[in-house]
């Protein structure tokens, strides 16, 4: 136990879900992940569940304790001295929301807020020290999608000492965190102004996966709902969903660690604009794979709509209302000659005050070689 706390101390130690559908998402999670859920039968423990890979255990699924909570995957930093945390919390501008108390035998847990409104709890293992796993189907990466992230980032520097390191661009800012000497474990950015503003900072579970497309396919028909389809970044790939029972999360690449290395590349300027175009190039029946034509055919959507950043456009898409319906995905609605296909998108008009609608013409016998072209129109 005392090895297992001290590989977490001030990293992430564990993660788990409080949904309103506790059996729906332990289906949905084991025919995903292959985890073996069990549930604790005593009753301090309120139906919480351990889900394990190969008898280790990997994340945690429990009920909601509350009808006010909301259902989301929490993550929790690991620490020896509760007590001292809450009180650097709160130095450091953050707020206590539950102070430090016992989870039966198993260890203790608080919960914070911080400067930027997301919550981030913390366990002091005494039964429990936190992941037993790493690898596939485990815990990968967390990232923070805050609302003033300038003013989260010192936070955790002092609470936890975590180091940032800036990776991100000019345009597009973002920082990963990791302890001195140790990898990238986490990641912070700002949360796009497009996303609407009943929407607080959260923090964004993703779990290791060997295979992000077959993932992302076994999610959706275990039924899940695509929030972002798998995308190519600069470690690989990674597609977000939201699970049956359960929140959104992310599945990444297994041993990625960072932007650079494998993680913390979500809606950046070129992955966003690959993701658009890609869609466009998919409905005229033509390769996605082709990351600069793709980037192009977005770059002219974007300036046809004034639009500074293609993460303008892909947030306003994905995220054109406040349940990130899938309605809001691109789709085809016209398709002439193989060649033109009209792109509906924005389903909600509140996005530009107006519908929007993409046209994206590719040569037809080039195999999607060629270099698509872009114009828009309003209806």
């Amino acid at each position: 136990m005392a090895e297992t706390m001290t590989r977490i101390i001030n990293k992430p130690a564990w993660v788990d879900l409080a949904t309103s559908d506790a059996t729906a998402a332990r289906d949905f999670y084991s025919k995903l992940f292959g985890w073996k859920v069990e549930v604790n039968e005593d009753p301090q423990y309120g139906g919480y569940a351990l889900a394990r890979i190969g008898g280790q255990d990997a994340a945690g699924i429990g009920p909601l304790q509350s009808p006010d909570q909301p259902t989301v995957w929490n993550v929790y930093i690991g620490t020896d001295d509760l007590e001292g945390l809450s009180t650097k919390v709160t130095r450091a501008g953050g707020v206590v929301i539950a102070p430090a108390f016992d989870v039966g035998d198993q260890g203790r847990m608080a919960v914070f807020q911080d400067p930027s409104g997301a919550f981030i709890s913390a366990w002091q293992g005494t039964r429990m020290g936190g992941f037993q796993t790493e690898g596939p189907n485990a815990f990968g990466w967390a990232e923070l999608n805050a609302r003033g992230v300038e003013k989260a980032i010192p936070f955790y520097q002092t609470v936890f000492g975590w180091t940032p390191k800036a990776v991100g661009t000019a345009d597009q800012p973002y920082t990963e965190f990791k302890v001195e000497g140790g990898a990238s474990f986490a990641g912070a950015t700002e949360m796009n102004p497009m996303v609407p503003a009943e929407v607080p900072s959260y923090w964004l579970v993703y779990f290791s996966v060997a295979d992000v497309d077959a993932s992302y396919r076994t999610a959706l028909d275990a039924g899940a709902r695509e929030m972002l389809s798998p995308i190519d970044f600069p470690g690989g790939r990674l597609a977000i969903v939201a699970g049956t029972g359960s929140s959104t999360f992310g599945v990444g690449p297994a041993g990625g660690t960072g932007t650079a290395g494998g993680w913390g590349y979500l809606l950046g300027d070129e992955g966003s604009a690959y993701a658009v175009g890609r869609e466009a190039l998919r409905a005229v029946g033509h390769a996605a794979d082709g990351h600069g034509r793709a980037t192009a055919l977005t770059a002219t959507v974007c300036a046809h709509l004034g639009l500074a950043q293609p993460r303008d456009l892909i947030t306003a898409v994905y995220q054109s209302d406040t349940n990130f319906a899938t309605s809001s995905s691109i789709v085809p609605t016209t398709v002439t000659d193989g060649t033109t296909t009209t792109l509906d998108l924005s389903p909600n008009p509140s996005t530009f005050g107006q519908s929007v609608t993409m046209t994206a013409t590719v040569a037809a016998a080039d195999n999607g070689a060629g270099t698509p072209t872009g114009s828009v129109a309003f209806k």
